[in-house]
Formats: structure tokens, sequence, C-alpha cells
């Protein structure tokens, strides 16, 4: 039986630790990354939520005072 041997998706500069599949800190999958590029981008994501939300932010966007509906036939949809 052959062994795979993953390789980090950001390195090999940099690398440190284990390669193993690893969460982005988004969607489902997980991609390969050493241990110190696996931290170093949920730190990344956790700044792009901190900055910009989420789209799986519990406080929906509350529409424009000046939305309407009528104008180009769209609606406004909190996810």
């Amino acid at each position: 039986m052959s062994t795979v041997r993953l390789a980090c998706i950001d390195g090999p500069d940099g690398c440190a630790g284990t390669v193993e599949p690893r969460w982005p800190g988004y969607g489902s999958k997980s991609y390969p990354r050493c241990e110190r590029h696996g931290e170093a981008r949920l730190e990344r994501e956790r700044e792009t939520r901190r900055r910009y939300g989420s789209w799986d932010d519990e406080r929906p966007e509350p529409e424009p005072v000046d939305f309407d509906p009528s104008d180009a036939g769209e609606r406004w949809e909190a996810v």
C-alpha cells in the first residue's frame, strides 16, 4: 500500500508542522496546509469576517430606506 504525501498549498516557504487537510474557515472543503499556514488562513478568515461580516451572520442587514422593489422588480433578501 502506497502512502500519499500531501504538500502545503501555501508552501514550501514558511512551512512548519505537519501537512494535513485543514478547514479554511468557510465552506465544507479542506485543503492541505501545514500547521503554520493553516492557522494563518484561519486568522485571515477571522479578520475578514470581523471587517466585513459574514454570509452566515445572524444579523440580517435591513433594507435601505430608499429601497423600492417596484423600481427594477428586485427584492431585498436578508440572508
